[in-house]
């Protein structure tokens, strides 16, 4: 018997007993637990109901209450209810609950600091951990947040969620072995978390496999169509095998879903270049510099859109902006070579962009290939 239909099953026979005995406290809280457990929030709201007309100012009650008003996507009232609860019961699922709808609003600095606590405590639940993670990952406290994970790995070994949030924040802080670890691990788990798939993809993507990789991705977005970071993988990874029609539209959704991720406007701008979509690039590598006016290779894509329209003096502007900014960057490099004529062979020319877009930074500003042939060898 499956989890569902054993929880159908005992919510049938609560019922039942809730038609002998409906002022039954204990048979309208399970009532209320398994209605939410199934998906029924009309079938909790019910219940929730019952329960508070009875039990108006008992904390168990308002605590489900909290919950259903999650299941039905009022977070403001979830929110004052829980601060409401928690300043009267200590206690740490109601703190949780908090931190959870914080989370949800966006309110990341609060979720944290709700979370300090219990995460310090070293006996926090892993669900608890793993949202502490994600709070961590939001606010960019990268390094901070691997930390955390490998201190509470060991406790929270098990638990295929934390292990998947534990393998994207260390493979965003550059720990890339560490990152392929808690990726298997969550994957030998039997279950398919999306950060564990998005990491073993970018790993994929990173070792030039580019068909696992597409895989992956393709899985990944399966479960999370409006994940950004997936389809900026996926178009890479069709970038990469020369299928820019394919790449074209996975990238735009990218930067649709990921308005401000500069590597996928990047990577965008290049298949427009590769596409001679000229006035598209353009507009790629304009909406990168808007973000920030600091990346050389911005500056260096603008350069290679410029001198594939003949403008000269602004190819050679934003080259030497593009090169003061980065001196490696391969960018600048190529357009003076366009605008020099060494790259007017067409097949030259796919070579020296698949160059740079095979070094295209990854999520913290690094190379991929970089990161993968220093961290792994």
């Amino acid at each position: 018997m499956t989890p569902d239909v054993a929880a159908s099953a005992a919510l049938q026979r609560i019922e039942k007993h809730l038609k002998l005995d409906p002022r039954n406290p204990h048979l309208l809280a399970d009532a209320i637990d398994l209605s939410l457990a199934l998906g029924k929030i009309d079938t909790a709201r019910k219940y929730a109901n019952t329960a508070l007309m009875l039990m108006p100012g008992d904390s168990f009650t308002a605590y489900r209450h909290g919950n259903v008003l999650i299941a039905e996507e009022k977070l403001d009232e979830a929110t004052s209810l829980f601060e409401a609860l928690r300043a009267r019961v200590p206690d740490p699922a109601v703190a949780f609950n908090l931190a959870f709808v914080y989370f949800r609003r966006s309110k990341y600095e609060q979720a944290r600091s709700v979370l300090d606590p219990i995460v310090a405590s070293g006996e926090a639940a892993p669900q608890a951990v793993t949202l502490y993670l994600r709070t961590q990952h939001h606010l960019r406290e990268i390094n901070q947040a691997v930390e955390v994970a490998q201190r509470h790995a060991a406790r929270c070994a098990g638990d295929a969620d934390f292990l998947a949030v534990a393998s994207l924040l260390c493979f965003d802080g550059d720990q890339l072995l560490l990152a392929q670890r808690f990726s298997d691990a969550a994957l030998a788990s039997g279950q398919r978390p999306l950060e564990a798939v998005v990491v073993a993809a970018s790993l994929a993507l990173a070792r030039d496999d580019g068909a696992a990789a597409a895989k992956l991705f393709q899985e990944a977005l399966a479960a999370a169509p409006t994940d950004g970071r997936s389809w900026s993988g996926l178009g890479m990874a069709s970038l990469l095998r020369g299928d820019l029609d394919a790449a074209a539209e996975q990238l735009a959704r990218a930067v649709a879903f990921m308005p401000g991720h500069i590597g996928s406007w990047h990577a965008l701008g290049w298949c427009r270049i590769l596409r001679r979509e000229l006035v598209a690039a353009r507009d790629c590598f304009e909406k990168a510099l808007a973000l920030d006016r600091n990346f050389g290779e911005t500056h260096g894509g603008l350069a290679v859109v410029h001198a594939l329209e003949g403008h000269v003096r602004e190819a050679e502007e934003e080259a030497k902006v593009a090169m003061r900014l980065d001196p490696q960057g391969l960018s600048a490099r190529y357009a003076q070579m366009v605008l020099s004529g060494d790259a007017a062979d067409p097949e030259k020319f796919k070579r020296l962009a698949m160059r740079i877009l095979s070094n295209r930074a990854g999520p913290l500003g690094t190379s991929l290939k970089d990161s993968i042939d220093r961290r792994m060898r």
